[in-house]
């Protein structure tokens, strides 16, 4: 796994060392030009174009997330963990927090890719990066999940929004954000845990139970969508069954 560039060193010494309000100045003033390229229930993401931030983007938390699971901090620390282990995921570079306005920002690598939801659906319908290898990228998927595992770190949202393919073909597993550390035959990683969910219509959060996703039903789901999407004739297929 590649080291963090000297690029984002240079950004995170700058934040580091940057009086808290101004850096928050400093990232609002951004936030008011920069492009928002993803959705989600609890974050949304930004960039900039600007050549000297091209590289990064920032995951901007929601108000009311839709889950109220790991702290910016923590999820920062999986996203760490897990490159550690030769894990494909953006670099983080740090967590920052607005003190007056409560805001709280994940700033990372951006990367240069699409996720497995914007190839398959039929709204966004991406281009699939041109070096994908169907197999290829699965089997590195799965050996990715397997390093996880073996270290006890457990995704639990590995759906097609939070796996990428980069222009290289490659996948990156991004969002961390419902990450646990668990033993391999923990069941209640997945099936018991409770997490407080926000109940829009009476604006409030409820404890539930059963919002965990199974990393490997979550593998297997994502290989069978980007199956049906590249062979969407079954008869192209020697062995749809084994896909």
């Amino acid at each position: 796994m590649e080291k963090i560039g000297k690029h984002f060193e240079v950004i995170k010494k700058f934040i580091e060392n940057t009086d808290p309000k101004e850096l928050a100045m400093c990232i609002k003033s951004l936030e008011s030009r920069a492009e928002q390229i993803g959705w989600g229930k609890n974050a949304d993401i930004f960039a900039v174009g600007d050549k000297s931030y091209k590289k990064l983007c920032a995951k901007k938390i929601k108000e009311k997330p839709y889950l109220l699971d790991n702290r910016p901090e923590e999820e920062f620390e999986y996203q760490q963990k897990v490159r550690a282990l030769g894990v494909k995921t953006p670099a983080s570079i740090a967590v920052v927090k607005n003190i007056e306005t409560g805001e709280q920002y994940i700033i990372m690598e951006r990367i240069m890719g699409v996720s497995v939801g914007d190839v398959v659906s039929s709204e966004v319908n991406a281009k699939i990066p041109e070096k994908y290898n169907h197999d290829v990228f699965f089997v590195k998927l799965k050996d990715n999940l397997k390093k996880m595992h073996e270290d006890g770190i457990y995704h639990r949202d590995l759906h097609m929004g939070n796996v990428m393919i980069d222009e290289n073909g490659e996948p990156v597993i991004i969002d961390f954000g419902s990450a646990t550390i668990a033993f391999s035959g923990d069941d209640d990683k997945y099936l018991q845990t409770q997490v407080k969910q926000y109940n829009k219509e009476k604006d409030k959060y409820e404890v539930v139970s059963g919002r965990y996703l199974d990393d490997d039903n979550g593998y297997e789901s994502l290989k069978s969508s980007m199956a049906r999407h590249i062979y969407p004739n079954p008869m192209k297929i020697d062995k749809p069954w084994e896909l």
